[in-house]
């Protein structure tokens, strides 16, 4: 839903089943570090995720629509990047 490319990985928020969850990919190392989770059952949507979000996140930043991904890997998250570049 929420990706940025940095030269050592990625940085962004998944939608999983129970939550939204940022997260952090370290490219070198492989590892993905789970920054901070919030629980759906907290927000009517998704939509209302985003309005809370973009007090802190950018509107532009929110992938239109989300994409899905099949797991939190650095080749997964190069394939979903390649996918939003013009």
């Amino acid at each position: 839903m929420l990706l940025r490319a940095y030269a050592a990985g990625y940085r962004g928020c998944v939608i999983e089943e129970r939550g939204y969850c940022f997260f952090q990919c370290n490219r070198r190392r492989g590892q993905v570090k789970r920054l901070k989770s919030y629980s759906t059952s907290e927000f009517a949507d998704l939509d209302q995720f985003k309005a809370m979000m973009q007090k802190f996140v950018s509107p532009p930043s929110f992938l239109q629509p989300p994409i899905p991904i099949t797991a939190l890997t650095i080749e997964e998250l190069d394939r979903v990047h390649a996918m939003q570049q013009p």
